[in-house]
């Protein structure tokens, strides 16, 4: 029977909760008889304890979690050291006073368009990574000098993997570059330094920079000259960019000594009454079949002698007309190399008057019949 209260008594340790039933001796019969009353009345009492006894040992309680639960509900543990914001010092708005970007705080994040004020000479120290938000630029309106060297490139690139910023612009108020004002520490420069991933890796607006010994990569534009631009692109590389160089709008940079290599687009382009100085140059690989390594049209013409020009897209050289009244104008071609020593090869490597009258004459004769050593990028 079930002593004095007649109910079920449990106990609860620190992981195991028990459930205790007392049984005694068998009651005589008058007992039973007493207690059947009493057992009628605590029946429901019984039940109802019974039950929240149960419903507490098998689980309505407090459970202790589980290894594996528990673990995985622990908050991450904090690594040393580690940030996850963005590591760098802050870079943009008006540079005022001559300032130096220094190694010790690369890389720098250009979170705004970054203006070098007239006057003003802005300085990059050798090895500096420079991160650009998408649609941030740096303005040269004053003196910007960017010194690498071939061991510690300075590099400018986008702070995203698939972004695109705005590159590096030189307005009508920069420094032209002039050899005797470089001396002095005048004119802008750009040498020894990695621009990529952006729409006009360098842009030139009635400016002459100095453009030296570059890798200009992965750009919309590798550089652009607009608006009576003439600087001095010389010793670079251009890899994969949809166009290396873009000559518009009456400008006539020097093009010397560089390396142009594939890309969707056109290795050199030159439209609207440019015409540059192409000298010393290997221009291969770039544009697909209805561009060209260089592309001229719109009253251009440049010079374009002693270089390595082959298997260029559809044609090394191609001359266009885009609207009615365009002018095309003859081209000066001679002393080239164009991956062949065979003559009609090379007439049909070229898109010109022969292929639609209304347009210019190539003249390429008399040309190289090997490759020339002397031209191109060197590191």
């Amino acid at each position: 029977m079930y002593r004095d209260n007649d109910y079920a008594s449990y106990s609860r340790s620190a992981s195991v909760t028990t459930l205790e039933l007392i049984i005694d001796e068998e009651p005589s019969e008058e007992e039973s008889i007493k207690m059947g009353s009493e057992r009628s009345q605590k029946k429901p009492l019984i039940s109802v304890v019974l039950l929240a006894g149960m419903l507490f040992f098998f689980g309505c309680g407090e459970k202790k979690p589980k290894e594996h639960e528990a673990r995985e509900r622990r908050p991450a543990a904090k690594v040393k050291g580690v940030s996850r914001r963005k590591k760098g010092t802050q870079l943009g708005g008006p540079i005022v006073a001559d300032r130096v970007l220094k190694l010790s705080k690369s890389p720098y994040i250009l979170t705004q368009n970054l203006e070098v004020r007239p006057e003003v000479k802005l300085s990059i120290e050798p090895g500096v990574v420079i991160k650009a938000e998408d649609f941030t630029a740096i303005v040269v309106n004053g003196n910007f000098h960017v010194m690498g060297t071939p061991d510690k490139p300075i590099r400018f690139t986008s702070a995203k993997k698939n972004g695109k910023w705005d590159g590096i612009i030189f307005r009508d108020e920069s420094f032209d570059y002039e050899s005797d004002e470089l001396i002095k520490g005048h004119g802008c420069i750009v040498e020894y330094a990695i621009v990529e991933n952006a729409r006009s890796g360098i842009l030139c607006e009635k400016s002459t920079p100095l453009l030296r010994s570059n890798v200009i990569q992965n750009n919309e534009e590798g550089i652009k000259c607009r608006s009576n631009s003439n600087p001095l692109i010389k010793n670079n590389l251009f890899k994969d960019n949809m166009a290396g160089i873009v000559c518009e709008n009456d400008s006539s940079p020097e093009i010397t000594s560089n390396t142009i290599i594939g890309g969707e687009g056109k290795g050199i382009s030159c439209m609207r009454n440019s015409s540059p100085v192409i000298t010393n140059n290997i221009i291969f690989g770039a544009g697909e079949t209805w561009w060209a390594g260089i592309l001229c049209g719109d009253s251009s013409a440049p010079k374009v002698n002693h270089n390595n020009i082959y298997s260029n897209g559809g044609h090394n050289i191609k001359l266009i007309k885009f609207k009615v009244g365009e002018l095309s104008l003859d081209i000066s071609a001679e002393g080239n190399w164009w991956g062949t020593d065979n003559k009609e090869a090379i007439t049909n490597s070229i898109f010109d008057q022969r292929d639609k009258g209304e347009l210019g004459e190539v003249k390429f004769t008399p040309y190289v019949k090997t490759k020339l050593t002397d031209v191109g990028y060197k590191k």
